[in-house]
């Protein structure tokens, strides 16, 4: 789930990608070191930077939030499919099984106008699995690993694992400051330019909780001067957009059995 931490860590990431877009062994396109960080600076390690003509940006939350509707009933989104680590494979009238069970797989066979369902979970390995379906499968016996059926008409196996799904518990509007200290005015809007203009052309970001997140432009202000020693200050404040999500384990359906008239009928 999306957190205050993690929007805060996500603009100081896309600053660096900014200032340093070789990576942070290559120089700053500034031509001096910048340090890059979220919360706020630690005023002994500013003074002495910026005394030595160096600079700092700093990323901080501020306190204004609201509250965003969230879609009705708060319904389940699939983020993402599981894949099974534990595999098993069809070849004319044997079952080859490798791998080993990441989490709890379903195996669905279909033999011969006949179905076998089987629930391997985690940590199941191959041997264990080619096992269980010999003393399962009719006829079956084991070759080489592998498990042999006789006299096949038909033979097909779907395997599923769980995936992931999301929902959204709240969403909040939320402003975050990014903050340009410089030892001159001249480097204040070289760098503040630079981060005004990349992250107002960002609008759809990606907080790696798979739900959609915003960010806009909300205001700037200058300050030139400190308690103790001079630092050109910019201030850069954009809204976030954002959502607190649940996410779930879910397993993938294999089958759906409904009840009409006391007949069950399956799909």
């Amino acid at each position: 789930m999306a957190s205050v931490d993690d929007v805060t860590h996500y603009l100081a990431k896309r600053v660096a990608d900014v200032l340093y877009p070789g990576g942070p062994l290559l120089p700053c396109i500034v031509n001096t070191s910048v340090r890059i960080y979220p919360g706020w600076p630690v005023s002994g390690a500013l003074q002495t930077d910026t005394e030595a003509g160096g600079a700092h940006v700093s990323v901080w939350p501020l306190p204004s939030e609201r509250k965003v509707n969230c879609a009705l009933g708060r319904p389940y989104q699939t983020l993402a499919k599981g894949k099974p680590t534990l595999q098993l494979r069809v070849t004319d009238s044997a079952i080859t099984v490798s791998g080993v069970a990441s989490s709890i797989t379903n195996v669905q066979i279909h033999l011969n106008g006949k179905k076998f369902i089987f629930h391997f979970y985690t940590g199941t390995t191959a041997e264990q699995v080619v096992h269980i379906l010999q003393l399962n499968l009719p006829h079956a016996f084991i070759m080489m690993s592998r498990v042999i059926i006789p006299v096949v008409n038909h033979l097909s196996i779907t395997v599923t694992t769980a995936g992931t799904a999301v929902r959204e518990l709240r969403r909040q509007i939320k402003d975050f400051q990014i903050t340009v200290w410089a030892p001159t005015p001249q480097l204040r809007n070289a760098i503040g330019t630079e981060i005004d203009a990349a992250l107002s052309e960002l609008c759809h970001i990606d907080l790696g909780d798979g739900v959609p997140a915003q960010m806009f432009y909300a205001r700037q202000f200058d300050s030139d001067a400190a308690e103790n020693w001079y630092v050109y200050r910019r201030d850069l404040i954009f809204s976030v957009n954002y959502a607190t999500t649940q996410t779930i384990s879910a397993p993938e359906v294999t089958e759906i059995a409904v009840t009409v008239n006391s007949h069950n009928l399956r799909h």
